[in-house]
């Protein structure tokens, strides 16, 4: 997922900083996302999503991209 979350945010053209005020989270949240520590939770997901106008399978599992 990792990979996939830095992914879609480098496409849409967006910083660390500007999806973590679009989701109401720190910089530091999506830090730790794109690096594997930690992952966001389903509500969260739905909000990448919407984001980066993906399929909640598209994050989830990547593969089937």
């Amino acid at each position: 997922m990792k990979k996939t979350l830095k992914q879609f945010r480098q496409q849409a053209g967006l910083t660390q900083s500007t999806v973590a005020e679009m989701l109401n989270v720190s910089h530091d949240t999506i830090a730790r996302w794109e690096s594997g520590e930690t992952q966001p939770n389903a509500s969260q997901i739905v909000d990448i999503c919407r984001i980066y106008d993906c399929k909640f399978d598209e994050i989830i599992w990547p593969e089937t991209r």
